[in-house]
């Protein structure tokens, strides 16, 4: 099995050629409510990176609602590129992204924490692209992933704080969901 972080791992996961991540019938397993909804309401800026983006849906709600704001898609996975239809969508890691300094008003960062290798490197990299951060993360351990990072409330909020303001933490009975105001 490939390391959950790699482009690899993702391309063979939106190819169906893995059983992480999915239910016992195979099938994708869905958060138990719609982040996506539930995200969409904290956004604002009108240039906006999501990373992790898979296939794009965040980024095409948010573009049909604000046709004029930027909303660019990011994921390492070519395989999510093609099958998200969307454009602009960058292929690139999340560790060096080519982007410049500040260049977004927002970056969201939608369960994508929970398998990052490395978070500091992370969080160093989405405080250099952008002036403030949109993050949702599942509580506890993940159903049916073998590799992940996990989150109490008190991880999450620590963990942040390392790298800004949190202005909104948010939590459900299964999410969190936090705004930051990026140091300088």
């Amino acid at each position: 099995m490939s390391d959950i972080s790699s482009a690899e791992f993702w391309d063979d996961y939106f190819n169906g050629k893995t059983n992480e991540g999915r239910d016992d019938s195979g099938n994708p397993v869905k958060p138990i409510f719609d982040r996506i909804d539930f995200t969409e309401r904290f956004v604002e800026g009108d240039k906006i990176l999501d990373v992790g983006s898979a296939q794009a849906v965040l980024c095409k709600k948010l573009k049909s609602k604000n046709p004029e704001k930027i909303i660019i898609a990011l994921d390492h996975s070519k395989v999510a590129k093609e099958m998200s239809g969307y454009d602009p969508y960058i292929v690139s890691s999340v560790y060096d992204m080519p982007f410049k300094d500040k260049e977004f008003d927002l970056v969201i960062a939608t369960q994508i924490m929970e398998v990052i290798e490395s978070l500091d490197k992370f969080m160093l990299e989405l405080k250099r692209v952008a002036k403030n951060g949109l993050f949702t993360v599942a509580i506890g351990k993940m159903e049916h992933w073998s590799q992940c990072n996990e989150f109490t409330l008190d991880s999450f909020n620590k963990l942040l704080f390392n790298y800004g303001k949190v202005d909104i933490i948010f939590p459900t009975s299964s999410l969190i969901l936090a705004k930051v105001s990026f140091n300088e």
